[in-house]
């Protein structure tokens, strides 16, 4: 999905300069800026792939609709930027939700301006309100560059961006800049300035409570099938026969047709599956397969790779075309790679899996749209839901759900350590870290969940929206990810579900199981030098045995490729290394601004947490125990970035 910026403001002469300097930023990313204007409103949007056969804006006297990413409609139709306004116009009351991967923004003479994004704000939408000017867009960085946002740290987003890696609610890392928070549509105008309406995306359901595995299995199946002909692009595969694209409830009286953006005239090529051959990309593989879709499978790595290794046997049990892509910039290109994240994404999705950004050339010559299974693990697969839970009592608490949420940040007492230079002292800092725990907390009660249920949300709220939607945004800088695994009715079955079926991830490996039993009997990378088999039906343990043979292939496994063949099979121990050349190549670039975050947070903290960039850093897991340094690392580089 290709970054875009909005400016509503009356003044030409200020909105014509944002916009050059809007698209000079574009331009900077390496791609082709395109502009428009209709009444006070002036676009700029990097140009999408030509497969992709709708304008990203569009606009005439009676006013204009803008759609980045892909939006589906009650109906299953998918909108473009004029039938964004259209369905606006022509509904009456509360305005429809719709799903998809999308920000949309469109102004009608009835409505004024209006703003939102899909239903759990996967698709980030930032903006600010700057006098009588509203600045919409895909990075805090493009809302920045208006000459009216303020330069100044916001304290609470600071810390919300420490604690947790990530935006909690709505506030960025610089004052007044706004994401748009999940479920929420912004309305603005000129004389009355900006409010947000709530559009509730998940209710409680008792029923679906009572469901046990089989009858939660086969639900699930029903609606990712269901969810999967509905994400399926205009344009790609049809139908399998006697299966068309089902509608949901019928539209309301009031309720316009909008416009549909048509199939283009000539063929394009199919959506790819990412296929790492872990189960989250098989369930998505099971699904297409299900519906009779033939999704080309693309797995990022070497061929040596353990996902390599894993995703070929499954794309052959498809039956489906199979390829590879490393796409490895050198250690200074991945350091460039590291400057551009920090500068475009202001830590909103913290500071892991920059290859993203690297591989998001491969998925876009590979098609115009792409199919992933990210983000299953924490909904389907319950991860977020059980980790929350107390070890000892197996019970949810307020503290469970809060250790959760910053499984990823620095360390609480580190943190407020850091936070002792903010202005008025180490009180101030204080409030503002309990700020960001009392929003969320406020946020996950008032919806009257249980507490089961709110880690769920939790987890898709905070987890999801942040760290996931990161790398689903950095994979989509030139094509468009399609994301039926967060369909409004699947969250809904999946929240509403006994947490219990979630054990070990034994409802996930049934929904495989369900849509393609020969994917689920390929052996599985498990990033630890060995593969492994699901688990039995039942979820029961593995047994002794069994637990003594993995762990001999995985101490053989690792004595093969360390020692003897002196490669590195597993992808994310390679990527997230801090001590390997890409990452060395960082630290160097960041180093010289130790001294202007020094300015922002406290240093001794500071050097005691990020070591430099010569030392050797040492951690048991460089997936999770690196995290804090690379936010810190990713904090340095943009504080760079506004030198």
């Amino acid at each position: 999905m290709p970054h875009f910026a909005l400016l509503i403001e009356d003044d030409a002469d200020r909105r014509r300069r944002y916009a050059r300097d809007a698209a000079a930023w574009v331009r900077g990313l390496g791609a082709e800026a395109a502009a428009a204007e209709s009444g006070d409103a002036a676009a700029v949007w990097a140009a999408p792939p030509r497969d992709v056969a709708a304008a990203l804006f569009r606009g005439d006297a009676a006013g204009w609709g803008l759609l980045a990413g892909y939006a589906v409609d009650h109906e299953g139709r998918w909108l473009d930027a004029s039938g964004v306004r259209e369905s606006w116009a022509g509904s009456t009351g509360d305005l429809p939700a719709w799903d998809g991967y999308f920000a949309a923004a469109a102004q009608t003479p009835a409505r004024g301006v209006v703003a939102t994004a899909d239903p759990f704000g996967v698709c980030p939408l930032y903006y600010a309100v700057l006098g009588r000017a509203l600045v919409l867009a895909s990075s805090p960085a493009l809302v920045a560059r208006h000459p009216a946002c303020p330069r100044a740290v916001d304290p609470v987003g600071l810390a919300a961006i420490l604690a947790t890696a990530g935006i909690v609610g709505d506030r960025a890392l610089l004052a007044g800049v706004r994401r748009l928070p999940h479920g929420r549509q912004l309305r603005w105008s000129a004389s009355a300035g900006a409010r947000e309406a709530e559009i509730p995306a998940l209710t409680v359901d008792p029923g679906l409570r009572r469901l046990d595995g089989r009858a939660a299995c086969d639900l699930l199946v029903d609606e990712m099938r269901r969810a999967t002909r509905r994400h399926r692009p205009p344009s790609g595969n049809p139908p399998p026969s006697g299966n068309p694209p089902p509608s949901e409830n019928p539209p309301s009286s009031g309720n316009a047709s909008p416009s549909v953006s048509a199939p283009p005239a000539r063929e394009v090529r199919p959506p790819v599956l990412l296929l790492s051959g872990g189960l989250d990309s098989r369930v998505m593989a099971g699904g297409l397969h299900a519906e009779g879709i033939v999704a080309p499978a693309l797995c990022l790595g070497r061929d040596t790779d353990y996902e390599v290794r894993a995703a070929r046997p499954c794309a052959r049990a498809l039956g489906w075309p199979f390829e590879t892509a490393e796409v490895q910039p050198d250690a200074a290109g991945f350091a460039e790679i590291a400057r551009r994240v920090a500068r475009t994404e202001h830590l909103s999705g913290g500071f892991s899996s920059l290859d993203a950004t690297a591989d998001a050339t491969a998925v876009a010559r590979a098609a115009p749209h792409f199919w992933s299974g990210f983000g299953m693990d924490s909904t389907v697969g319950g991860v977020g839901v059980l980790l929350a839970r107390d070890a000892a009592t197996g019970e949810w608490t307020p503290e469970g759900l809060r250790r959760r949420l910053v499984r990823w940040g620095v360390p609480e007492p580190q943190l407020r350590g850091l936070l002792r230079r903010h202005p008025g002292g180490e009180a101030r800092a204080r409030q503002a870290l309990d700020a960001v725990f009392e929003g969320w907390r406020a946020e996950t009660e008032r919806h009257g969940l249980g507490l089961d249920q709110r880690a769920f949300v939790g987890e898709l709220w905070y987890r999801v929206r942040a760290h996931t939607a990161a790398v689903i945004q950095r994979l989509a800088a030139g094509s468009v990810p399609l994301l039926p695994q967060f369909d409004r009715r699947v969250m809904q079955v999946v929240l509403n579900l006994d947490p219990a079926l979630f054990a070990s991830r034994r409802l996930e490996m049934d929904l495989l199981r369900a849509l393609h039993p020969a994917l689920a009997e390929i052996p599985f990378d498990t990033n630890s030098f060995h593969f492994t088999r699901l688990r039995p039906r039942a979820g029961r343990p593995a047994s002794r045995l069994a637990r003594v043979a993995d762990r001999v292939h995985a101490k053989a496994g690792r004595f093969w490729w360390t020692r003897v063949r002196r490669v590195e099979p597993r992808r994310y121990a390679r990527l997230y290394d801090l001590n390997g050349a890409s990452w060395r190549a960082v630290r160097r670039a960041a180093e010289p601004f130790r001294d202007a975050a020094s300015e922002i947070l406290d240093r001794a903290t500071l050097d005691e947490i990020l070591p430099p960039a010569d030392a050797t850093v040492r951690f048991r897991d460089p997936f999770g125990d690196g995290a804090p340094m690379r936010l810190l690392l990713g904090f340095l580089l943009w504080c760079g970035s506004r030198r």
